[in-house]
């Protein structure tokens, strides 16, 4: 049996977490994604909520 081809180059793949790409590109990301809009109001009065906390899955109390 031949033996297998393998080039004379090895291929890099890309060590950097997907996270820290984002991060790199937007420093905001974070605090945008725990400071969504939750209710607008007409008047303006709008309501911000870690949406993450929010919903039929969520693991925390929605208790203040």
């Amino acid at each position: 049996m031949a033996p297998r081809y393998s080039p004379p180059f090895k291929v890099k793949t890309l060590e950097t977490p997907y996270r820290v790409l984002v991060l790199r590109n937007d420093p905001d990301f974070e605090v945008a994604k725990r400071k969504e809009p939750f209710y607008l109001f007409s008047r303006g009065r709008e309501f911000n909520e870690d949406t993450a906390r929010q919903g039929p899955y969520s693991t925390v109390p929605n208790i203040r």
